[in-house]
């Protein structure tokens, strides 16, 4: 069965083979305290350790406020 077509997949599952994929040097999360899946984002930070960060205050954070 092809990955892509896999409909039992979630939205972290498919943002995560992303990021696996991609190897990014740095993620950055914006709004921290807004996130629905706290667990999600302790599993990016096992995974991508320092490349992750999060930001504290943006131009892009605060134009949705």
């Amino acid at each position: 069965k092809d990955l892509i077509l896999d409909s039992t997949l979630h939205e972290e599952d498919w943002m995560l083979h992303i990021l696996i994929t991609v190897v990014p040097k740095k993620i950055v999360v914006h709004h921290k305290e807004r996130a629905k899946q706290k667990k999600f984002l302790k599993t990016l930070e096992i995974i991508f350790d320092e490349s992750i960060e999060y930001c504290k205050g943006c131009k892009y954070c605060r134009c949705e406020e």
